[in-house]
């Protein structure tokens, strides 16, 4: 109840600020409330010495945070790119479902290549490099498309970076997801990919939840009929981009600062989850 009353308050205060006001009543109470509710619940599982339901004592393990926030940061800009870059595809440019889906199968297919090759890359050379490479590579298109959206842009020059991006996310996700479970003794391995999991869907909605409020703010002066929407909501989609970019960024930084050495399967004891190499 007081993660989800965090979560809730956190993603509905995003997105009505704009309505009513930063400074408003209303939104201010909903980020305070979201925030005491958001320490009751660790303080409560920190109390739960033997069956919390999320052990949030498991992040003490540098690997485990880190491969957690490559998750996080993954789904958070992912979800973002998508939702809005699919609106600004059939409302601004004025594309069918259809044809929004098969641009975005540009992004898909790349996935299944950048994934086996990052699980490899794992098994011999560790997590850290291809989750860092992947999450730049995906920060990297980000940015650069945020520079290339616009009401008549070429779609060409679109192409070759939703193939990066698809590219660089594939890298992330899978040796991301084996190094928190193999980052922790066994009977834990439950716990980790729970909590794995939760902060997936909650970087996913965080993503649409801040993108909606970047949007919103630079199209909150405009009616959907006004011919200025479109520009202004172009405007917006190019900071969410960057948003979706710059945290891309700073996860890499963060996997290469915290996940250090080999990560060893997950039947070794906790003592040794990791070795030096």
């Amino acid at each position: 109840m007081t993660s989800g009353g965090a979560m809730l308050g956190v993603a509905y205060g995003l997105i009505e600020a704009n309505k009513h006001g930063w400074g408003s009543a209303p939104i201010i109470l909903c980020f305070v409330g979201s925030a005491l509710l958001f320490t009751a619940f660790v303080l409560f599982e920190l109390a739960e010495e033997r069956r919390p339901m999320f052990d949030i004592r498991l992040f003490r393990n540098r690997v485990f945070a880190g491969a957690n926030i490559a998750g996080f940061v993954a789904m958070c800009s992912l979800l973002g790119f998508i939702f809005f870059t699919s609106l600004y595809l059939q409302n601004v440019r004025g594309f069918s479902p259809i044809h929004t889906g098969w641009v975005f199968l540009i992004a898909t297919i790349p996935m299944s290549i950048g994934s086996p090759l990052a699980g490899k890359l794992a098994d011999r050379i560790g997590a850290r490099l291809p989750i860092a490479v992947g999450l730049a590579l995906f920060g990297l298109s980000l940015v650069v498309m945020s520079r290339v959206v616009g009401l008549h842009a070429s779609m060409w020059s679109l192409y070759p970076w939703l193939f990066i991006s698809g590219f660089g996310f594939g890298m992330v996700l899978p040796p991301s997801t084996t190094t928190v479970v193999a980052a922790v003794p066994n009977e834990k391995s439950g716990v980790a990919s729970g909590l794995m999991q939760a902060l997936r869907q909650l970087g996913g909605a965080l993503g649409i939840a801040i993108g909606g409020a970047i949007v919103n703010a630079q199209t909150s002066g405009f009616g959907p009929l006004d011919f200025r929407y479109n520009g202004a909501y172009v405007h917006g989609l190019r900071w969410v981009l960057l948003f979706t970019g710059a945290i891309s960024f700073a996860g890499a930084g963060a996997c290469l600062w915290l996940i250090r050495g080999r990560v060893l399967p997950a039947a070794q004891p906790a003592s040794g989850a990791v070795s030096p190499g």
